[in-house]
């Protein structure tokens, strides 16, 4: 659903001082620090057909604000009436059905997020996750990616 940026900040303890009030917003595929592997590619991919149409930024662009549970926030705000709108309400629809708006650019980016984490663990460390799934030991010193096929339990833990 897409929102006005004035009606995504009213209430009590919202206030909104940019000076787009009347672009577009769409809650869901916003992003924040925390956020999860599938909300930051989401939101990732939208700004890529963002800028596809638009890489200027002249009828699109990020709003941020700090927020105190989770540190700051980001929507993409678009002006309406344009095709940068088109992009945001497809990408929207899209969600309707499936969750996830880019499949080899969230699959990339879960893997090379796995592979980094297992990267950086010490190979006591590594070995802990394998013995904690039952798997070999001898593991430990492979790539996240043959990791895959060695130890496949830890693999998917570590995912």
């Amino acid at each position: 659903m897409l929102v006005t940026l004035r009606d995504a900040h009213k209430g009590p303890h919202a206030s909104y001082y940019g000076v787009c009030p009347e672009w577009l917003i769409a809650v869901e595929l916003g992003t924040h620090r925390d956020a999860d592997a599938l909300t930051r590619s989401n939101y990732a991919t939208l700004e890529n057909r963002l800028r596809a149409v638009d890489g200027n930024e002249d009828t699109w662009h990020e709003e941020s604000s700090s927020h105190w549970g989770v540190g700051w926030t980001a929507n993409v705000a678009v002006k309406p009436g344009t095709q940068a709108e088109t992009v945001l309400r497809d990408a929207v629809a899209q969600l309707e059905t499936y969750p996830i708006l880019d499949e080899e650019h969230f699959s990339d980016l879960e893997f090379g997020e796995a592979s980094e984490y297992w990267d950086s663990l010490s190979i006591q460390s590594r070995a802990d996750y394998l013995t904690e799934n039952d798997e070999s030991i001898f593991a430990a010193r492979a790539t996240y990616f043959d990791l895959l096929d060695r130890a496949p339990l830890t693999a998917e833990r570590i995912r």
